[in-house]
């Protein structure tokens, strides 16, 4: 059975275009890479398999129809729908044959790839229905421009176009998903607010519970699942951050400063700080001032 990806003869295809890539050293070693990436419409359907492949797919549908098949579920895929998955997991791709579909396609590789996938994984359904389609299409659109001609911009402008991709979906919300209840999104402006305006105080969920009459689990679950990072991440960032203004502009000892952001023990002031910014707090002031 020929591959998806392979060549199709022109009985098979409307229209298509590839282009395969051998990335250089730098570009190994420093950026997002591009393996192939192309475009395809089908005038007939076609069924493929793939797995062991040391790549990651992004695959945007233009129209059309079909299924995909990726680590033993099943997803309906329709215009406006992208996926984003490992290849070295075992995945099927098979095209409606009532309506053969219409698609952009991109095989990558490179720094922070797998990461961009853990991420996606964590916040995101395996098929996306797009909120912003027009400008994933266009990044597909512009990968394939700047690839067709390479000079010596073409790795660092890929890079840049396989990136952007990333990014949009990562940060599309899905059309079909039903919106957050308007009681639930204000509750959790008003914590977020909350947090902002006392995070140098003692912040403890047993009091959040308490004070926006929420179970400690429904508001870690909501809160994170919203805003992406939990409570005490925020919190620990705003002290951080709240610390470095304070170390790079003001003459308070550095005791002073951790009490002051709600560092209460100035050792596990300096461990928390080290753990941010790779060096001690004195250190930081150091080199900024």
């Amino acid at each position: 059975m020929a591959d998806f990806f392979d060549h199709f003869p022109d009985s098979y295809v409307s229209n298509s275009k590839r282009i395969i890539a051998t990335p250089s050293a730098l570009a190994k070693s420093s950026f997002l890479y591009l393996q192939e990436t192309g475009y395809l419409k089908l005038k007939v359907s076609h069924t493929s398999r793939r797995k062991h492949l040391d790549s990651y797919l992004i695959v945007l549908i233009l129209s059309g129809n079909g299924i995909l098949e990726y680590q033993k579920k099943r997803y309906i895929l329709k215009k406006g729908d992208c996926f984003f998955i490992d290849c070295n997991s075992s995945y099927l791709l098979q095209s409606s044959m009532a309506d053969p579909w219409e698609l952009y396609w991109i095989h990558f590789k490179g720094i922070n790839a797998k990461e961009y996938l853990n991420q996606f994984e964590a916040c995101s359904p395996v098929v996306l229905s797009l909120s912003d389609f027009s400008s994933v299409q266009n990044a597909f659109m512009q990968l394939l421009t700047i690839n067709s001609h390479k000079d010596s911009y073409t790795e660092l402008l890929t890079h840049k176009y396989i990136t952007d991709i990333v990014t949009l979906i990562l940060t599309s919300k899905r059309l079909d998903a039903p919106a957050l209840e308007t009681e639930m999104l204000t509750k959790l402006n008003s914590i977020q607010t909350y947090l902002s305006e006392h995070f140098m105080e003692k912040i403890s969920l047993d009091q959040l519970s308490t004070l926006f009459f929420m179970s400690k689990y429904h508001l870690c679950h909501e809160y994170k699942n919203y805003y992406g990072f939990t409570i005490n991440e925020y919190i620990m960032e705003k002290r951080i951050s709240l610390a470095k203004r304070l170390l790079r502009f003001s003459d308070k000892t550095i005791y002073e400063i951790a009490k002051e952001c709600g560092f209460y023990d100035g050792s596990y002031f300096n461990k928390c700080f080290k753990n941010a910014e790779g060096v001690s707090a004195k250190k930081y002031r150091e080199q900024w001032v």
